[in-house]
């Protein structure tokens, strides 16, 4: 896993198709955010994000709200900064010292990314005129960094993943990716944290 991830990283990657998908990857998605984050400047919300946050909330009960708030949790800087170095360190004890690293840089610049769109989108949270309010949170609404976190965290993940045997629980490790990326943006549109478009951003 660590030989194939270093090759990937280092240009040397025996196949060429794979690294033009990633790379092509990153640039498609570097351009949708980068509209997305244009008409999120625009508008303080789309037309149809209140009804997907009303929806949402539709299910309100006290287990789900002390559930969504833990999920939400997830995000946090304290855990997911601990959840980053603990993966970092378990990758530089298995000999992945430039992969562990990469994580690390990874992370903070998804931070610092998130940070710089938010203070230059300036979109407002959800108000509480609109939306049930469950979770007060500083700060503008565009995007949702717990979310943001994730994607970076687990993408890059996945890149060094790549090439693990056997596939079995490679798989299970990204259908994990998948559903946590999923419960962590239900929960911030659910606790009022956030409008839908700043989940998908």
């Amino acid at each position: 896993m660590i030989i194939q991830a270093r090759a990937f990283f280092a240009g040397r990657d025996a196949d060429p198709g794979r690294r033009l998908l990633v790379y092509g990857a990153i640039a498609t998605s570097a351009i949708a955010l980068a509209l997305f984050a244009y008409y999120a400047s625009v508008v303080d919300r789309f037309p149809w994000e209140e009804r997907i946050s009303t929806g949402v909330q539709s299910w309100r009960s006290s287990w789900l709200d002390t559930f969504m708030k833990a999920v939400s949790m997830l995000g946090n800087v304290g855990i997911a900064g601990a959840v980053v170095v603990a993966t970092s360190a378990w990758l530089v004890l298995r000999g992945g010292r430039s992969e562990g690293a990469f994580i690390l840089y990874a992370a903070l610049s998804g931070y610092v990314i998130s940070f710089g769109l938010k203070e230059l989108v300036g979109r407002p949270r959800p108000p509480q005129s609109l939306v049930q309010v469950i979770t007060e949170t500083d700060g503008y609404s565009f995007p949702s960094a717990n979310v943001m976190h994730y994607v970076v965290f687990f993408g890059i993940l996945a890149i060094v993943s790549m090439g693990m045997k056997p596939r079995f629980p490679m798989r299970v490790t990204y259908a994990a990716a998948v559903l946590t990326l999923m419960a962590i943006g239900l929960s911030r549109i659910y606790l009022g944290a956030h409008w839908f478009g700043d989940v998908v951003a």
